[in-house]
């Protein structure tokens, strides 16, 4: 409730046109879990269906770059806030921001194409897929994989992902495929 009440005070307390406030959950630093995952659709689809108010949300992946699981929590969280009413997310947050480095272009494409392409589907859908994924990360959520820095896994000089990190991003991706997010199977590179 105190996320609604945020998302409710922060235009008339400070004028904002655009609000945001983010559910965690404490004990492993991210809203990818299904507590939080729950607690959040919650929360965005009261504001969504009662006010007018445009709403930026966040997810904070645990995992790092580099890792399936990374995919999978930005996939779950993102499609979430999409079909719950959210207008827009900021992303990513790899490795909850814990590690100097840890993002590379490959997250930021990720997150922005499984967002949009999210868009008009169905809550039902939505928690089909996100009960098909979540147990893929879920008993890792206290124990993240830290992933790669961006110099490990991005190439900077070509502007690509290693092949290591191209191999998972087309796994994960052909997953979601199938899994119906409506994704282009093309490569973002």
């Amino acid at each position: 409730m105190t996320n609604i009440a945020s998302d409710l005070l922060i235009p008339a307390v400070l004028g904002a046109h655009y609000t945001g406030s983010y559910i965690y959950d404490t004990r492993y630093f991210g809203n990818i879990g299904r507590n939080a995952l729950w607690a959040n659709s919650v929360s965005i689809q009261a504001v969504s269906r009662n006010t007018n108010l445009m709403r930026s949300k966040i997810v904070n992946e645990n995992a790092g770059p580099c890792t399936e699981e990374f995919l999978y929590q930005a996939a779950v969280g993102l499609m979430n806030h999409c079909v719950s009413g959210a207008e827009s997310s900021i992303q990513p947050r790899s490795a909850a921001g814990k590690y100097p480095n840890h993002i590379t272009p490959v997250e930021c494409w990720w997150c922005g194409e499984v967002f949009k392409a999210c868009a008009g589907m169905t809550r039902k859908k939505a928690n089909e897929i996100a009960n098909v994924l979540i147990p893929k990360y879920e008993d890792r959520l206290y124990d993240p994989p830290k992933g790669k820095s961006n110099r490990e896994c991005f190439d900077f000089s070509t502007f690509t992902p290693t092949k290591e990190y191209q191999d998972i991003y087309n796994k994960v991706k052909q997953e979601c495929i199938d899994l119906g997010i409506p994704l282009n199977p093309a490569s973002s590179w």
